[in-house]
C-alpha cells in the first residue's frame, strides 16, 4: 500500500511535463554559403581564373549578374582559420564590368559560391542594361511638425520666410575605420550610392 500511495502522489504532482516555448534572440544570419577563402584554398592556384559570386547579390538582382573572376589571391596565414586575405579579380556588378579590383572586406563573409566551369559561359554571357544608381539629394523639405517649429522660431525672432525651408542631408559612413562620420553632400557634387562593399573598399 505504501508503494502504491507514493506512485499515486507522483501522478497527481507531475501529471505531464510542460513544453516551454522556444524564442530566438538576435539577428538572423542572411548568409548561407561559404567564405571566399574556404573555396579558394581548396582549388588549384587558389582559384585563379575561376568565377565566384555572392549569393545575396544573385537573390537581390536575379536579372543582373554580379560575379568576380579571380586573378590573384593571397590568404592571410597569420590567422589560424584563414578567414581573411586579399583577392584581386575582374568585378562585374549588376551586369557592368568594373575592371580589376581588390577585395578585402567581404572575403570573410559566408556568402560566396563557386560557379562550376560548365556553367561559366551561360552565367557570364549577359547583355544587361545599365542599372540606375540611387542618387542622393542634397536637400529635402522639412517634416510638417519640424517645419512648424522652425517657422515659429523665426517668427519669434521677427524674421519671415521668403522661400521654402530645406533640410540638408548627410551620408553617415558607419563603416569608416577612423570614425569620422558625416560626409557632407554639396550642391556642386553628385553623390551616388551604388554598392556598399565598393565604397568600403575605397575607404580602406
Amino acid at each position: 500500500n505504501g508503494g502504491a500511495h507514493e506512485t499515486f502522489l507522483k501522478i497527481i504532482k507531475f501529471p505531464f511535463r510542460p513544453i516551454m516555448p522556444v524564442k530566438y534572440v538576435g539577428r538572423l544570419n542572411r548568409y548561407k554559403c561559404k567564405r571566399l577563402f574556404d573555396i579558394l584554398c581548396n582549388l588549384k592556384d587558389l582559384g585563379v581564373g575561376r568565377v565566384v559570386y555572392r549569393d545575396t547579390r544573385k537573390r537581390f538582382f536575379p536579372n543582373e549578374p554580379s560575379y568576380v573572376r579571380i586573378t590573384e589571391a593571397v590568404p592571410d596565414y597569420s590567422k589560424p582559420d584563414v578567414l581573411r586575405g586579399t583577392v584581386w579579380g575582374e568585378v562585374v556588378f549588376r551586369g557592368q564590368n568594373e575592371g580589376i579590383k581588390k577585395l578585402t572586406l567581404s572575403t570573410h563573409k559566408p556568402d560566396w559560391v563557386l560557379l562550376p566551369k560548365e556553367e561559366e559561359e551561360a552565367f557570364c554571357s549577359h547583355d544587361a542594361p545599365a542599372y540606375k544608381p540611387n542618387v542622393v539629394p542634397s536637400k529635402i523639405t522639412y517634416p510638417p511638425l519640424l517645419k512648424a517649429m522652425v517657422v515659429d522660431e523665426l517668427e519669434r525672432k521677427g524674421e519671415h520666410l521668403t522661400e521654402e525651408p530645406m533640410l540638408d542631408l548627410q551620408v553617415v559612413q558607419h563603416w569608416s575605420k577612423n570614425k569620422k562620420h558625416g560626409a557632407s553632400i554639396y550642391d556642386t557634387e553628385t553623390h551616388i550610392l551604388e554598392d556598399i562593399d565598393n565604397q568600403r573598399s575605397a575607404h580602406s
